[in-house]
């Protein structure tokens, strides 16, 4: 098929090569004409595991190309995905400005019963707006609106692309349905189930998949809370939730909280979206909330361990990102303590083995250094934020 993939972020460019990858002709399209120059170059501007290769085997072969243009990008497209930021406001709402800017730019080139899907992460109802949207500016338009929404994790999302657990079309008619079918038949056919329902039911599946993680993770940091006062064994009561099959292993290991794109935005979205349908979701508020409580606490546990003040002390923070093997800062814990910290004058030295320069120009105030060693050398404490394996390996006795 010939594939357009507006948005060249996180989730359009590993959807672009991953489909590419399965032969399919992929043109990608982003109005930031840096970053296309870059990408055409072979040059991925975030890093992800195993895309940079998939992009740069791509070009080889002619399968995908960057364009900032719409008629180059629309001239023989069959499925349009859109993938464009959806940011979260401060009142707890996603903005949806880009997708509906997207979706007026596209539309006088939809005419030719495209299917345009939405990979976008968006509130419930969105799919139907956009399409009666286009249709209201081009009345002549042909093209039927798609939810397809992506469950990728960072630091595994190419692996979860091409090995997904489930994909989930949300369409009510038979023509997309037919070429979504066709365009993800590689995947059926080595058995991931093909979840076919109503745009309304995939787009709350999306939120709610990243809610309910949300959910574990809040419980478990806060039984952890719960275990350190009491004297109890936060391993040994994990390993007793485990072995219960309807709680299940993963998503059961305390942390600083959840940060990155989805987890935060998708559970505030969710609570947004109830109120505007009448309906306090006072669990997933609690939440949300629950994780702002534990981010905001962390400076105070290291002032705690550092015995009551840490001004002028060396304080060395592993991790910047909020997971391992990714670069992505957005809603990272360690941003919180970084801030907590830096205004109870501690000197701060961040180290982050997935965190490139390019990523570390843009915070000004924080003194990074590219060796491990060289960060905990003299340091009054060391806080380690992310699981990175290099980490679990330390000599403490350098």
């Amino acid at each position: 098929m010939y594939i357009t993939v507006i948005g060249t972020g996180y989730v359009g460019l590993v959807t672009a090569g991953c489909l590419a990858s399965k032969g399919h002709h992929v043109t990608c399209l982003d109005h930031d004409p840096e970053k296309i120059n870059l990408l055409q170059r072979g040059a991925v501007p975030f890093y992800e595991p195993g895309l940079q290769e998939i992009v740069e085997d791509s070009i080889s072969q002619e399968r995908i190309v960057f364009t900032s243009l719409y008629e180059e990008a629309m001239a023989k497209s069959d499925v349009i995905f859109i993938a464009v930021g959806t940011p979260l406001s401060e009142q707890g709402e996603l903005n949806l400005s880009s997708l509906f800017q997207v979706s007026e730019q596209l539309s006088p080139f939809l005419n030719r019963h495209q299917v345009v899907v939405i990979k976008s992460t968006v509130p419930v109802g969105t799919a139907r707006k956009i399409s009666t949207f286009i249709q209201n500016i081009a009345p002549h338009s042909k093209f039927e609106a798609v939810s397809n929404p992506e469950f990728l994790r960072a630091g595994s999302a190419v692996n979860d692309f091409m090995h997904s657990d489930r994909i989930v079309l949300g369409s009510e008619g038979a023509h997309s349905r037919k070429v979504m079918r066709q365009l993800y038949e590689p995947w059926v056919n080595e058995g991931t189930p093909l979840i076919e329902t109503t745009p309304e039911s995939a787009e709350i599946i999306k939120q709610a998949s990243n809610a309910f993680l949300a959910t574990k993770l809040s419980f478990i940091n806060e039984l952890s809370d719960f275990c350190e006062v009491t004297g109890a064994n936060l391993q040994d009561v994990t390993e007793g939730l485990k072995k219960d099959p309807r709680i299940g292993a993963d998503y059961l290991s305390p942390g600083p909280g959840f940060g990155g794109s989805c987890l935060h935005k998708d559970s505030s979205s969710l609570v947004s979206s109830g109120l505007n349908y009448g309906l306090d979701m006072s669990v997933i508020k609690s939440v949300v909330l629950s994780n702002q409580k534990r981010k905001k606490s962390l400076a105070e546990k290291v002032v705690s361990y550092c015995g009551g003040r840490v001004e002028g002390k060396k304080i060395a923070i592993l991790g910047l990102a909020f997971k391992e093997r990714t670069d992505d800062t957005r809603e990272s814990p360690s941003l919180d303590l970084i801030s907590g910290l830096q205004a109870l004058g501690a000197n701060l030295i961040v180290h982050d083995p997935f965190v490139s320069e390019r990523s570390q120009s843009l915070f000004l105030n924080i003194k990074f250094s590219k060796d491990v060693y060289e960060a905990l050398n003299s340091a009054d404490a060391m806080v380690l934020m992310t699981a990175c394996s290099q980490f679990q390996t330390l000599n403490f006795f350098f």
